[in-house]
């Protein structure tokens, strides 16, 4: 079984999402990117 992964701060994820591709952001609470995902 996979271990949890827990976060110490609150993080935010936005995801955008068009015809052809769809974004997913992650950022932390000072806004700072964490990670960008792209699909499609």
């Amino acid at each position: 079984m996979a271990k949890a992964l827990t976060f110490q701060r609150p993080f935010t994820l936005g995801i955008e999402g068009g015809g052809t591709r769809t974004t997913a952001l992650l950022a932390d609470a000072r806004g700072r990117e964490i990670r960008r995902a792209t699909f499609g």
